[in-house]
């Protein structure tokens, strides 16, 4: 009965072994609203650019950096206004600082903010804002600096395969989040080519093997002697419309598919393992088995009859 009860927990080993490393447990994923900026009067975004660094895979978080640089002409100093991103996933603001071009220096000048908030909503998304009162020296350029801990951007696909996914809105009127029009009834949102020009780049992390890229980048760079590699994207209008009638009218997503060589080795042991385990649990069941049926059938010999 030894070999029998070994054969049978070595093959209930193996196959806990082959069901860890096939089956996996993909947390349910809602597509987010997607990249726009919004601001409390009417705007021209010249350009705005989202970076994202630091990435760390199993907590599917990274600190990004985003940059809008803009101008409002019809506004008052005497009022607070307002400047924000509809940003997908979940944000936690580090830092926020809005500067204002002064019409004397012809420099950049931080101006007060009097409020700074990220709020998540529904359909995976948040929205972060701040206000702020423009002052007297204006000549109504902006540059709006946030700095905010990004989570829920990786897409766990398998075992050992993720994806980056950052959509950018392409319509405001079907993208515009509801509350975000619950809590600024007139608000001026901005996607597609009222966005101007669109940057965006992603540090990735070390230890991965990319499978996909999509669309592809515009410029790579690669560090000599260390596992560093930074992707960017720069869209003008032609190549930006052209790419949108591929991705769909909606939503344009930048997406890098990698798998985590980490990882990928650790399923590949538990194949081996499973394998290993299951072969010689079921040798041992064989085994044991042809020894209990001989043992069977030289009892009955020894008890028949004559």
């Amino acid at each position: 009965m030894f070999p029998i009860a070994v054969g049978l927990f070595l093959t209930s080993f193996g196959a806990l072994e082959l069901h860890n490393a096939t089956v996996v447990q993909i947390p349910k994923w809602t597509a987010p609203y997607g990249f726009l900026v919004f601001t409390s009067q009417e705007a021209v975004i010249t350009e705005w650019s989202v970076a994202l660094e630091g990435v760390t895979i199993d907590d599917n978080s990274g600190v990004a950096r985003l940059v809008v640089e803009f101008s409002m002409m019809n506004i008052s100093s005497s009022y607070e206004e307002v400047v924000g991103v509809q940003v997908p996933y979940s944000v936690e603001i580090r830092n926020a600082v809005v500067n204002e071009l002064d019409n004397k220096t012809d420099s950049w000048v931080p101006l007060e903010v009097t409020d700074t908030q990220a709020t998540r909503v529904e359909n995976n998304t948040s929205l972060a804002y701040l206000k702020f009162f423009p002052s007297t020296l204006a000549t109504r350029y902006f540059l709006l600096y946030l700095e905010f801990d990004w989570n829920g951007f990786l897409i766990k696909e398998e075992f050992s395969s993720y994806s980056i996914m950052i959509p950018i809105c392409v319509r405001d009127i079907a993208n515009v989040h509801s509350v975000l029009l619950g809590y600024f009834p007139n608000i001026h949102a901005y996607s597609g080519r009222f966005l101007g020009k669109t940057i965006v780049g992603v540090n990735l992390p070390g230890g991965i093997e990319v499978k996909r890229i999509n669309p592809l980048p515009t410029a790579e760079v690669v560090q000599t002697g260390r596992e560093v590699r930074f992707l960017s994207w720069e869209f003008t209008m032609p190549e930006v419309e052209r790419w949108w009638k591929h991705v769909g009218p909606d939503l344009a997503t930048v997406t890098v598919s990698f798998e985590v060589r980490e990882k990928t080795e650790s399923r590949n042991r538990l194949l081996f393992d499973s394998g290993l385990y299951m072969g010689l649990g079921i040798g041992l069941l064989i085994s044991g088995l042809h020894e209990a049926l001989k043992c069977v059938m030289e009892i009955r010999k020894g008890t028949a009859i004559p």
